[in-house]
């Protein structure tokens, strides 16, 4: 066998094994920017809600005319894994847990938890953890 025999047995072996992996590689690529893409339109419409609401809250108001898009929550958290959707149902508790209590706090004339500037501060801080869990991809 010469050179140039062994040469063009290796470049035909080398076709044959490269041309399906490239092939099964730019698959694979296409589902991942396919879930990329997918989770970043559900999750678009939940940190607009959660940016205009920081916003707003930095005046210690909170935006009754956003409403929480609780559809695509429930399909955002339906495509993350087990623990993601552990650390978002906690984030997302407490999120709810501060705002009640503010509210709450707010209303009335005897503070039923505590300080409403602290529990807003928390809300707030709960609010940066949300967009930090569901920042885009």
């Amino acid at each position: 066998m010469s050179y140039s025999e062994i040469i063009t047995t290796i470049a035909t072996i080398v076709a044959f094994i490269a041309i399906p992996a490239t092939y099964f590689n730019g698959v694979r690529a296409g589902k991942v920017n396919d879930k990329r893409k997918e989770f970043n339109d559900l999750a678009e419409p939940i940190l607009i809600y959660l940016e205009g609401q920081y916003s707003a809250s930095k005046d210690g108001v909170y935006d009754r005319r956003l409403e929480f898009p609780r559809e695509r929550f429930k399909a955002l958290r339906r495509r993350m894994s087990a623990r993601e959707q552990r650390k978002l149902d906690d984030t997302i508790n407490g999120y709810w847990k501060y705002l009640s209590i503010f509210h709450n706090a707010r209303g009335s004339d005897e503070s039923l938890a505590g300080d409403p500037e602290e529990l807003h501060k928390e809300w707030m801080k709960a609010n940066l953890q949300l967009q930090q869990l569901i920042k885009l991809k």
